[in-house]
C-alpha cells in the first residue's frame, strides 16, 4: 500500500511516529553536528556519545554521571549516511542548560572532530522540526535513529 507520492505507508507510518516522538519532547534546541569526512554510522554514532558527555559535564558539573534524569535528553538521527553524513539533534533542556549548550557546541565538536562543523538552534515549531528531522527516516534506516540514555 502507498500513500502520499508513491511513499510505502510504512515509511510514513515511520515517520509519523518519529515526528510524534519530537512534538512530545518539546525540545528547546536543533543541533547539526556534521563530520565534513568519510565516517561512518556506527563512528558517528559513538561521537554523539561522547558529545552526550560533554554536553552532561558541561550542564551539570562534577557528578553528571550519577544525574541521569537531570541530563539533557536527545532525539538523533543520522542523515546522509552514505555521502555526508551529519547528525541532527532535537535536545531537551531547561533553559539554563540551553544557553549552556548553545556556548558549549562549537568548541566541544571542534576537539571531537576537528573538521565538522555544528549548528545550533533555537526551536520555535517542533511539528516542523519534527518533519525536517523525519524527511530521511524508514525502515531501513531504524539504526539511524538514536536517543540519549536519560531517554530510554
Amino acid at each position: 500500500m502507498t500513500g502520499r507520492a508513491g511513499m510505502p505507508q510504512s515509511v510514513l507510518r515511520f515517520r509519523a511516529a518519529l515526528q510524534d516522538m519530537i512534538v512530545e519532547a518539546a525540545p528547546t534546541l536543533f543541533i547539526t553536528l556534521a563530520f565534513n569526512r568519510k565516517t561512518s554510522a556506527a563512528v558517528g554514532a559513538r561521537f554523539l556519545q561522547l558529545f552526550d558527555a560533554r554536553m552532561a559535564s558541561a550542564t551539570l558539573g562534577r557528578f553528571w554521571v550519577e544525574r541521569v534524569s537531570e541530563r539533557p535528553k536527545y532525539i538523533a538521527v543520522i542523515e546522509n549516511a552514505k555521502t555526508n553524513l551529519h547528525l541532527h539533534l532535537a535536545v531537551t533542556c531547561t533553559p539554563q542548560q540551553s544557553a549552556i549548550i548553545a556556548e558549549m557546541t562549537e568548541p566541544a565538536w571542534a576537539k571531537l572532530v576537528p573538521a565538522g562543523t555544528v549548528d545550533v538552534q533555537a526551536v520555535y515549531d517542533e511539528a516542523g522540526l519534527g518533519s525536517y528531522m523525519s524527511k530521511q527516516y524508514s525502515a531501513d534506516h531504524q539504526d539511524h535513529l538514536l536517543l540519549s540514555r536519560s531517554c530510554t
